[in-house]
């Protein structure tokens, strides 16, 4: 019996660098009936044109542009209008998915018809494609629900039923786009957990949404876990967000974006050199968490909660 449709949703923007590898992991799958939807946001870069390249010589993948730069959630959006998939996956421009990652992601789900949907753990890879450090993620599902309070339980590279979507409905809030949305699948009663496989390669580099937004993603986190609160207190499970309420939820003033873009700084440093000498590493998390304690050390202090979860 054919195996069911995935659709994979990649949103590109000037990744010229890493695109073929990343498109290339998709078209390699052991799993083979998939359709990729790639929208590019209007990359400045070579990036379209490598996509189009590749596109002309696969047919399963379905390419678009946007007409102006729309940011990831408008880009993420578009895709789900053009996929036609049983299956909806997750995956970003710049990074790498093991072979066999979609092929154990939908075994899982076959096996397991109470779960909607499941992400894998995954690797911190530099730009260079060099391991970093490794991202265990939960694997019971109760416990992804205690650790929503802390992170996003579920990584952004997961597979779910198309029933989610249909329920959930399109992405919102960029840069949090993905922790909003696991949430609000949770609060609809579905069950949600990940594989303990090492199935991807999440890259760090300059430009990528953790180095380049980073203070805007603190903001929207903290947003989006407002929203939540709100859903759980009200009746019918609304929500008050408004593009107007987040605007003004995500202002800021030039001196704490100048601390903070130091503090991002100090903080790659400290995960560059923690794997090789972590007395040498020490000072540089010393100084992320001095220059912005508002949000690193409440970020340190809530992976710690995350990382009791784990053990």
């Amino acid at each position: 019996m054919k195996k069911p449709l995935i659709s994979v949703l990649i949103p590109t923007y000037n990744v010229e660098k890493f695109v073929k590898e990343a498109i290339c992991s998709v078209l390699q799958q052991t799993y083979q009936n998939l359709e990729i939807v790639v929208v590019d946001d209007c990359s400045t870069d070579r990036t379209y044109e490598l996509l189009e390249k590749l596109a002309a010589q696969d047919n399963r993948i379905k390419l678009f542009r946007n007409d102006k730069n729309a940011k990831i959630v408008a880009s993420l959006n578009r895709a789900l209008t053009h996929a036609t998939g049983e299956f909806i996956a997750r995956m970003d421009g710049d990074d790498v998915s093991a072979p066999d990652r979609l092929e154990k992601q939908y075994a899982f789900l076959a096996a397991h018809p109470e779960v909607d949907l499941v992400g894998v753990s995954y690797v911190l890879i530099d730009e260079e494609g060099k391991a970093l450090q490794e991202e265990h993620c939960l694997t019971n599902a109760q416990k992804v629900k205690q650790a929503t309070k802390f992170v996003s339980p579920i990584p952004h590279i997961w597979l779910a039923k198309r029933k989610v979507y249909d329920a959930v409905g399109s992405y919102r809030i960029p840069t949090a786009e993905d922790y909003d949305f696991i949430l609000r699948a949770l609060d609809k009663g579905f069950q949600a957990t990940n594989l303990p496989d090492l199935l991807y390669f999440t890259r760090i580099r300059n430009g990528n949404t953790q180095t380049s937004a980073g203070l805007i993603q603190k903001k929207s986190f903290r947003y989006v876990q407002k929203l939540w609160r709100q859903r759980n207190l009200c009746n019918d499970g609304t929500d008050a967000y408004s593009d107007r309420d987040l605007e003004k939820h995500l202002r800021s003033g030039y001196l704490e974006r100048a601390c903070f873009s130091l503090a991002t700084r100090f903080n790659q440093r400290f995960i560059l050199l923690k794997n090789y000498n972590k007395w040498r590493a020490l000072p540089w998390l010393f100084l992320a968490v001095a220059f912005s304690p508002k949000y690193l050390l409440r970020e340190k202090y809530l992976r710690f909660r995350y990382k009791r979860l784990l053990t």
